[in-house]
């Protein structure tokens, strides 16, 4: 009787991480169904669901939002109590996988029980400007709280809960590519799905590794993009001449499919003409849509970058954000550290992140999880 009770006074404590990406080759035409080369990086959105028998209740300090109430009704949906327009569009995310957590469980005929939730993702930050980086945050935090949420490990349907959140919270677009990378970790070939996915589809994920004599330095340019606005901008090329936005995509497919190809095959030298590539052709199409994919901070970055023997690119959308600096060998790399730093860039310490979400669950006061 004594130990019954004290399981039923336990305090459960679940906690989840993720981590973020970055997009090495196949930005934009991997909405089109083209190949992408993405890795999973050490910025890491954490998640911790505390059991609470008041009710429901989220802190995310980075988000500004502290104990902000809400309450789940029998259809899933998530009202918030005194919450500000702000506040639900920085929740967004969360609110959408919460509502995919319930449904999960409601099909194994289980029920969310009231908890807290602690949301960080302080490490896509500049700890400097307070600005965003661009490493993917929304999508690891999505995949942090699917996994805190379901306690499931199973990383196919972790992506495809992961993927049908993320694609409504953010308006109904998106490849899925950030999702993958926050699930699987490690160097991705990813192709988006063109049909709902099942256990016998065949992977849309492959891992990689890339080459040995291959070095490359990631570069924050101070200044965040935003990407539905390039999306759009590229949208609009679309609806203007959309053979020649048609075209572009094809062009930029086969660029992705060569680099991607070099890397699964050790091939630095041809990795990195494509990378000089895919470069020019993001800077073609941002030119063509009128839109500042290759805004000037990306333009001094090529340069400076070309001529001291490496090859450069935006990483994602373009406009701000990061950029990705390759070179062949250790010494280049090192003046372009040198090189970047003097020009007043910020260089993070950027490492893969091998493993992608995961979970761990435990009782406060030391009673044994059955």
């Amino acid at each position: 009787m004594r130990e019954s009770a004290s399981l039923s006074r336990s305090i459960v404590q679940v906690t989840a991480q993720a981590p973020g990406k970055l997009i090495l080759l196949g930005e934009y035409a991997v909405l089109e169904g083209a190949p992408a080369l993405v890795a999973s990086v050490n910025r890491t959105a954490r998640v911790v669901m505390r059991d609470n028998p008041d009710g429901f209740s989220v802190n995310a300090p980075a988000l500004g939002i502290e104990d902000l109430h809400f309450k789940m009704d029998e259809t899933g949906t998530i009202h918030y109590s005194q919450v500000d327009d702000r506040q639900l569009h920085h929740l967004r995310f969360f609110t959408a996988a919460l509502n995919r957590c319930r449904l999960f469980l409601h099909v194994g005929g289980g029920k969310m029980k009231p908890a807290v939730f602690t949301l960080d993702t302080d490490a896509f930050f500049d700890p400097q400007s307070g600005e965003k980086m661009g490493f993917g945050s929304s999508a690891a935090l999505t995949v942090a709280v699917l996994a805190v949420g379901t306690g499931s490990s199973d990383r196919d349907a972790l992506y495809r809960a992961g993927m049908d959140a993320h694609y409504n919270a953010q308006g109904k677009a998106g490849s899925g590519i950030d999702i993958a990378a926050a699930v699987w970790g490690g160097l991705l070939h990813y192709r988006i799905p063109n049909k709902p996915l099942s256990a016998a589809d065949a992977l849309i994920a492959q891992t990689l590794t890339l080459p040995e004599d291959l070095h490359m330095m990631v570069i924050w340019t101070g200044k965040p993009a935003c990407t539905r606005r390039l999306l759009a901008g590229v949208r609009e090329l679309g609806l203007r001449d959309g053979h020649r936005l048609k075209k572009m995509m094809s062009e930029m497919g086969r660029i992705a499919e060569n680099g991607i190809e070099a890397v699964a095959q050790g091939r630095t030298p041809a990795f990195m003409a494509s990378v000089k590539q895919y470069g020019a052709a993001m800077r073609e199409l941002g030119d063509l849509s009128d839109t500042p994919i290759y805004s000037p901070c990306h333009r001094e970055l090529e340069a400076l970058v070309s001529g001291l023997g490496g090859v450069y690119k935006p990483s994602g959308a373009g406009g701000g954000d990061t950029g990705i600096a390759f070179a062949a060998d250790e010494k280049t790399l090192q003046n372009l550290h040198a090189a970047v730093i003097g020009a007043g860039y910020t260089v993070p310490s950027i490492k893969w992140a091998d493993v992608g979400g995961t979970y761990c669950r435990h009782s406060l006061d030391g009673a044994k999880l059955l």
